[in-house]
């Protein structure tokens, strides 16, 4: 696991960062736990469920999708 960190309040001691850091990963894993007891395995899927496509558009062809100023987008 990697973590980038941008602290902007200064006067905060690493350690205070790293003891928070640490309270965020275990409440996290205590969550996942908690929810892989509930619900053990994926829902599912329904006839009526949302159908998401992924489209490669080519990069000079994208203008002619988002249209001028976004107007196909906002279409």
């Amino acid at each position: 696991m990697s973590l980038l960190l941008d602290v902007k309040v200064p006067g905060v001691p690493l350690q205070v960062i790293k003891d928070a850091t640490g309270q965020g990963i275990e409440g996290k894993d205590k969550i996942l736990n908690i929810m892989s007891e509930v619900i053990s395995q994926p829902r599912k899927k329904k006839d009526n469920w949302p159908i998401s496509e992924k489209l490669e558009i080519p990069m000079h062809k994208l203008s002619q999708l988002i249209g001028i100023g976004g107007s196909n987008i906002k279409k």
